[in-house]
């Protein structure tokens, strides 16, 4: 996985990977990959957005927010 993706940018993936896969028109094996790809983009944006809920807490604990 391309670690300098912005979330957007992998959400944006993402989308794109879900419009493929919805139009039925793609091979097995090419689904397959397909699934394989947006697994690995799910798991990047969850480990970012876990990133940036601890930074969010640490700012909110640090300011007693």
């Amino acid at each position: 996985m391309n670690s300098e993706l912005s979330f957007e940018q992998a959400s944006a993936e993402l989308d794109t990977i879900i419009e493929k896969l919805n139009s039925g028109s793609t091979s097995l094996e090419e689904m397959v990959q397909l699934y394989e790809k947006g697994t690995e983009l799910v798991n990047y944006c969850t480990k970012l957005l876990d990133s940036y809920r601890g930074r969010i807490e640490k700012v909110t604990v640090q300011h007693d927010v």
